[in-house]
């Protein structure tokens, strides 16, 4: 068992490249929490300083108050899942699973007992005897996952474990995750550069950008009131529709999501003419792309439409569920 609190971790490489600024975070016991942001934002260095991988130019590190920033990586009882899976080619699922238990001596006893509980968890009993080779993408990661469950860790650690993985099968592994977490009852970090991920997993999201934590909340509080444009953007597909306004006698960026506009055929109150450029249909809803005199804006409609390319059509923003967003800084306006 282990909460972590995270103190002004910074990090910063030989070239002067900043990868982490001023880091603080406190994540409870038995909490999960996700890391999320784009590609180079610096989520996965940090998971890397939680797990005593990389060292920290700046800052502290503490589980259950215990600092940590001297303790070496083997000491710290941490377990990591990676994305590359970083399976033992040479040795089988089963050995694959019992090496970290084999490294501290456990017994043989107890041995085929975790390694039996756990593949029966992830649902992999019977690859026991195979080989890495003759494993699919998503057999692999159940592999990597049950080699870190095994170990009766503090803390877990998984760094973008189902990016190499097609939609359908991380969205069958995502499940599994959340049954895994709610079972072991352990603190989960998780990095991800997948919003749905953050969102389906996550007791709290911590959302980075260029090594600055923008924003940290629930998912909900991360969906419904965006710290700046640049969550507000990143959480949500399509992204939220942009437009410029006046709101209390300032110029400001006015945000609303594709679910939030109605498309009218007939003119009506404060409704803006459009033009329809594109039609996404998608069975179960249809993407209606628009053209404005204020730019363009992308509509979420239920089911099917009945407008073609070319067509006419009024859209009417949802007053109440406009977001506003300072012009200069991006920061959310309350």
């Amino acid at each position: 068992m282990a909460s972590i609190r995270l103190e002004n971790i910074s990090k910063v490489y030989d070239d002067e490249v900043h990868a982490v600024t001023d880091f603080s975070l406190h994540i409870s016991d038995r909490e999960f929490v996700v890391i999320v942001g784009p590609s180079g934002c610096g989520k996965s260095t940090m998971l890397r300083i939680i797990a005593g991988l990389e060292e920290a130019s700046k800052g502290d590190i503490f589980f259950s108050d215990k600092k940590m920033n001297s303790i070496p990586s083997r000491q710290r009882n941490v377990s990591m899942v990676f994305q590359s899976y970083a399976l033992f080619p040479h040795l089988n699922v089963f050995e694959n699973i019992a090496f970290g238990l084999r490294a501290r001596k456990e017994s043989k006893k107890t041995i085929q007992t975790k390694v039996k509980e756990v593949s029966s968890l992830l649902g992999i009993e019977h690859l026991l005897r195979r080989r890495p080779k003759q494993l699919s993408g998503g057999e692999k990661q159940r592999v990597a996952m049950a080699r870190a469950l095994v170990r009766d860790a503090d803390v877990y650690l998984l760094d973008e474990p189902l990016s190499n993985l097609d939609s359908q099968l991380r969205a069958s592994l995502r499940s599994e995750i959340a049954m895994l977490h709610h079972t072991a009852q352990k603190t989960f970090v998780y990095v991800t550069h997948d919003y749905t991920e953050a969102m389906t997993l996550a007791d709290r999201i911590v959302v980075m950008k260029d090594g600055v934590i923008n924003q940290v909340g629930t998912p909900q509080e991360i969906f419904d009131c965006p710290a700046n444009t640049f969550v507000a953007k990143f959480f949500g597909s399509p992204q939220m529709n942009f437009y410029e306004c006046r709101h209390n006698d300032a110029d400001v960026w006015a945000g609303i999501r594709a679910e939030d506009i109605l498309i009218e055929e007939r003119s009506v109150d404060d409704a803006i003419e459009s033009e329809v450029l594109m039609i996404e249909r998608l069975g179960h809803e249809s993407l209606v792309h628009v053209c404005t005199e204020k730019g363009q804006f992308i509509i979420r409609e239920k089911g099917k439409v009945p407008y073609e390319v070319g067509d006419r059509v009024y859209i009417k923003p949802i007053s109440q569920a406009i977001h506003y967003f300072d012009r200069e800084s991006g920061i959310r306006i309350s």
